[in-house]
């Protein structure tokens, strides 16, 4: 077989000896005793202006700090407006 004496055919050592990576740690959710309440979960919401967008992404402005619990990785929910980016 060729392609076993490919470089990256198989990684060489254990996860603690490759290469450092970085961890996104997520809250452990409280469960509701009331599936009403459970149900409704509340994040916050930003409005930052567009500054372009393609097939590959969005280009946000975010003024100021970038929130802590933004972490590299999330998933967002983008609603774009009609006219912007």
């Amino acid at each position: 077989d060729q392609w076993k004496q490919a470089f990256d055919a198989a990684p060489h050592g254990t996860a603690d000896t490759l290469l450092p990576y970085e961890e996104i740690e997520y809250p452990h959710l409280q469960k509701h005793d009331n599936h009403e309440a459970s149900g409704q979960q509340h994040f916050p919401t930003y409005a930052l202006p567009v500054i372009n967008h393609s097939p590959g992404g969005y280009c946000l402005a975010w003024p100021g700090a970038v929130p802590a619990e933004l972490q590299a990785g999330e998933m967002v929910g983008i609603e774009d407006t009609a006219g912007q980016g």
